[in-house]
């Protein structure tokens, strides 16, 4: 987010409100984050396989845990977001715009 101030400093001078900023980088997150968790879940269930014995209560592949899981790491990704989206938003525009 500290790369792209000056962007967050032109929307802001251009009209854009503070939600319409957050809306635009959580879309970015998630378009970031959905093929992570993805990727992660099918690491996930090949490493299951290899930790059955460590599993108790519940299958190697079970959905309900997996689907726990992604929307955890979803939730996690997007939380994790806020603060340099706070803080971008929180520019004044005409100091970015100066600086530049």
């Amino acid at each position: 987010m500290s790369e792209r101030t000056h962007e967050i400093g032109v929307r802001l001078a251009l009209g854009a409100s503070s939600s319409d900023v957050r809306a635009l980088v959580v879309r970015e997150v998630i378009r970031v984050a959905i093929p992570g968790v993805a990727l992660g879940m099918m690491g996930a269930l090949a490493a299951s396989q290899a930790l059955r014995t460590l599993l108790f209560g519940v299958s190697t592949a079970d959905p309900a845990i997996f689907a726990i899981a992604a929307a955890a790491l979803g939730l996690a990704a997007v939380v994790a977001a806020e603060g340099p989206v706070r803080r971008a938003t929180k520019v004044d525009p005409i100091i970015v715009l100066r600086s530049e």
